[in-house]
């Protein structure tokens, strides 16, 4: 299991920054972490931090 924290900065998702936990399998972390650094249609993506962090095994999808 692979877990980092990504902040998105630019204009994505109407805001100025966007922050999020990716947790799984290493493959499909580094696949987010790749799309991330596009961004959605539309997204303009000036600059991505990524942080690793321990697993904490989540589950789930939540909005804070």
């Amino acid at each position: 299991m692979k877990r980092v924290r990504v902040v998105v900065r630019g204009d994505v998702h109407g805001d100025g920054a966007v922050e999020a936990a990716f947790e799984g399998e290493p493959e499909a972390v580094d696949a987010l972490v790749d799309w991330s650094r596009r961004g959605p249609r539309g997204a303009r993506v000036d600059e991505i931090e990524i942080e690793a962090e321990a697993p904490q095994q989540d589950a789930g999808f939540r909005i804070r």
